[in-house]
């Protein structure tokens, strides 16, 4: 039996679904997956740096190693890999490790740990966040054909594009929004869905056969900014109550961050938390509201930022006629979109828009393995390319646009 696979690699978590025979479903994978959760912690510790004997997943937090202050601990690294400059690669053992080594290394545990060989997997499909530039995509595909060199049938796209097909909204003609934040980026994608009620119930039905359905996407705006943020800001906010610096916490950073996470998630549903923390063997307790936390989050500039991406997005639509009005759903994905005062933002922004936030975790991956099958999008370049050439009179760098923002692909 041939089998598709559609892995989400987050920041936060990573998502792995599978299908075969029409059928869909999200692995749990033996000490990697979260029990009772259908997500992987993307967490990996290295034990031995020139062996690369290491921990990785759920496995990191059932040791406890997610509270390790050392630097064998990488967590958060999507992100160094995303972004640039990339954080200095760390000394472990005599050897150097990049995020890039440890997002490796991270897949490696992953894919030993599919309940399939490598020979029976027909089709692969990889996420990428909107902002990420080719050197991201360059480094997935170069994971990929190191560890599954016999895979012919790799394919990557956008985990926000992927959202709107795992979320299946079959209106036809429907402007949507895909709005995704998680723990470290914030992905927006405004697409347009096919006009054919036919099409559409192919295009986003997850059963169907594969055709040559494609939906336009109008404007996509990334923004390096999400969970593991908030859990920075409210760890400050913290120690600034106990009268703390962060250099204080020593070999205690790590917990202290890690609790600091959970008081963030508690707060989607909680009103109230109390936070645990240890500082060279005395015990602190925080109270925490969420209006605490969206006090933390308004002063650091979060609602600022997250109006601005939303501003820049419908800017772009706007040149191609788009306007508020015409956006049908709000599609959220991600963990920060569980946040009732994001929520509430988006409420406020679109008013006469319905918002749908009830897969967070599952839709871009869902969504992914529609890509198996067939599904498509009419895409478009989210940065401008060209040339940096020296200038003669003046003696500075200047660049020459060969390819203009908006630029559609493939042509």
């Amino acid at each position: 039996m041939k089998h598709r696979l559609a892995i989400d690699f987050g920041t936060t978590n990573t998502v792995i679904a599978h299908e075969a025979n029409q059928q869909v479903n999200i692995l749990t994978l033996p000490d990697l997956s979260e029990p009772g959760y259908e997500t992987i912690p993307s967490l990996l510790y290295i034990r031995d740096g020139i062996s690369e004997q290491s921990v990785a997943g759920y496995a990191v937090k059932r040791e406890k190693l997610d509270r390790d202050q050392s630097n064998r601990l990488f967590r958060n690294f999507k992100r160094g890999i995303v972004t640039a400059p990339a954080p200095p690669p760390r000394l472990i053992d005599g050897t150097y490790w990049s995020d890039e080594d440890a997002g490796s290394l991270f897949f490696r545990h992953l894919l030993a740990a599919l309940p399939y060989h490598a020979d029976d997997i027909d089709q692969l499909v990889l996420t990428a966040p909107v902002a990420a530039f080719e050197g991201y995509l360059a480094w997935l595909t170069e994971v990929m054909e190191q560890q599954l060199p016999d895979l012919a049938r790799i394919r990557l796209v956008d985990e926000s594009t992927a959202a709107a097909l795992g979320y299946a909204v079959t209106e036809p003609g429907a402007v949507v929004l895909v709005f995704d934040f998680g723990g470290g980026t914030l992905d927006l994608s405004l697409v347009q869905l096919p006009e054919s009620k036919e099409k559409t119930g192919s295009f986003l039905g997850r059963f169907h056969a594969p055709t040559a359905q494609t939906a336009r996407v109008i404007a996509k705006v990334g923004r390096v900014l999400g969970g593991s943020d908030i859990d920075q800001w409210l760890l400050a906010e913290v120690l600034h109550r106990v009268d703390l610096t962060p250099e204080a916490l020593g070999i205690d950073y790590a917990a202290a961050l890690t609790a600091c996470e959970q008081a963030k998630i508690a707060l989607s549903s909680e009103d109230m938390v109390s936070l645990n923390f240890t500082v060279s063997g005395q015990d602190y307790t925080i109270s925490l509201t969420r209006s605490d936390l969206e006090s933390v989050l308004e002063h650091n500039g979060f609602y600022a930022a997250l109006r601005h991406s939303l501003d820049k997005a419908m800017a772009t639509a706007r040149q191609q006629g788009i306007f508020q009005e015409d956006i049908r759903y709000v599609l959220m994905v991600g963990g920060v979109s569980l946040m009732p005062s994001v929520q509430a933002a988006l409420n406020r922004y679109f008013t006469e828009t319905a918002i749908r936030a009830d897969r967070p975790f599952t839709a871009v991956v869902e969504g992914a393995l529609l890509v198996a099958q067939g599904c498509g999008l009419d895409d478009y370049l989210s940065h401008s390319y060209g040339l940096r050439y020296l200038s003669a009179g003046s003696d500075q760098h200047q660049y020459d646009e060969l390819i203009p923002m908006g630029t559609r692909y493939p042509t």
